[in-house]
């Protein structure tokens, strides 16, 4: 195999690579919304409904509509105050925070690579495979910690796609369109 061969691979292969890394950042930023939403809600539940809550002392809940009212709220809010201690909401919040952050910097550290081939297309091989293979191996490592989640849904992962897509399409558009100096200017 040529060294242009290898250098093609090599950028096809980092190119590639720095798109998963960017995808599993939008994943994880987008799982931490949901699991940050659930969140709060169910703590504002559980505030508001707690017994000791300054709402349950309201003039509106002495009446025998309002205590009706308020114990299937109440009963709401121990539902899911229950069910987020057992998927464990702040902890997931915490995973995909950490996870985002490490998505984001392997997704910057290979534009940096891809920068860099694209300044010296005759990059010396064996070093940038190096900063490949170490990035890969990172990867590979933030995908063993990225958890399944009922959350996780195939049209949130079709959606994600197809915005990261749209986003490339637009950079891509942009890079191939003249420079405002080099357009030049209508005469009249």
């Amino acid at each position: 195999m040529t060294d242009d061969a290898i250098r093609d691979r090599l950028w096809s292969g980092v190119w590639n690579l720095e798109y998963n890394a960017t995808y599993g950042h939008e994943e994880a930023k987008f799982m931490l919304r949901r699991w940050m939403a659930f969140d709060v809600v169910a703590r504002l539940l559980a505030a508001l409904f707690a017994s000791s809550s300054a709402i349950a002392g309201w003039a509106l809940w002495k009446s025998d509509t309002g205590k009706h009212y308020w114990l299937i709220l109440a009963g709401i809010a121990a539902v899911v105050s229950i069910i987020d201690s057992v998927f464990a909401s702040q902890e997931k919040v915490k995973r995909y925070t950490e996870l985002s952050s490490s998505f984001i910097r392997l997704s910057q550290t290979l534009k940096a690579v891809l920068d860099d081939m694209q300044i010296m297309p005759e990059f010396e091989i064996v070093p940038m495979k190096d900063r490949y293979d170490t990035a890969r191996t990172r990867y590979s490592e933030l995908l063993e910690a990225f958890p399944e989640d009922l959350l996780y849904t195939k049209r949130a992962a079709n959606t994600l796609q197809d915005m990261l897509n749209e986003r490339r399409e637009y950079v891509n558009d942009q890079r191939s369109s003249p420079s405002p100096s080099s357009a030049g200017t209508a005469k009249t």
